[in-house]
């Protein structure tokens, strides 16, 4: 990449804030020719590149943001902001392995990032959302529950650990409370 000068940079980032003004005003497209030409001027400023994958986002140009994204970390890798949003896209995508290691990495930079503290939450939530878990019952497989107390282990007030661990404990034969 050819060495960008400091009046480049200077004038990527007038352009950026004309484009963010342009963006306010609603001139979405005026506004994405504005950082387009920021990012020519000078590729390797990581917030104008920022701007312009948020404004591709924003327009479902999915694979434009993302490489947008990808070069504003390339160039400031303490860039939160766009890790989380290359974890949204990955999420978009049906990526989810890859989506949180992009907000696990937002997270590693700034540990408040709510963006991805968000996604996290959510995706585990709908992961392991206990009411779609069914309830344990009797096997199949005709194993005997009749000297244990089933509903230790379909009690709604029960945890899904409490559960598995209840469960397991009582196909075992073993005690609920064993220590170890």
């Amino acid at each position: 990449m050819e060495k960008v000068s400091d009046a480049q940079v200077r004038q990527a980032t007038v352009f950026n804030d004309q484009a963010i003004q342009l963006w306010q005003k609603g001139k979405k497209n005026e506004a994405i020719e504005l950082w387009e030409l920021a990012v020519e001027k000078a590729p390797n400023v990581a917030e104008t590149l920022h701007n312009l994958g948020s404004a591709y986002l924003y327009l479902g140009r999915i694979e434009d943001a993302l490489r947008c994204f990808q070069e504003a970390t390339e160039n400031d890798p303490e860039l939160v902001e766009a890790y989380a949003k290359i974890g949204n896209i990955y999420q978009q995508k049906g990526d989810i392995s890859t989506a949180n290691e992009y907000w696990n990495r937002a997270l590693q930079i700034d540990p408040s990032c709510q963006e991805a503290i968000t996604n996290l939450e959510q995706f585990n939530t709908n992961r392991y959302d206990p009411e779609n878990i069914p309830e344990y019952e009797t096997p199949d497989n005709n194993l005997s529950l009749s000297n244990k107390d089933s509903s230790l282990i379909t009690s709604s007030n029960l945890t899904l650990g409490q559960k598995l661990v209840g469960g397991i404990s009582t196909l075992l034969g073993r005690e609920k409370n064993t220590k170890r």
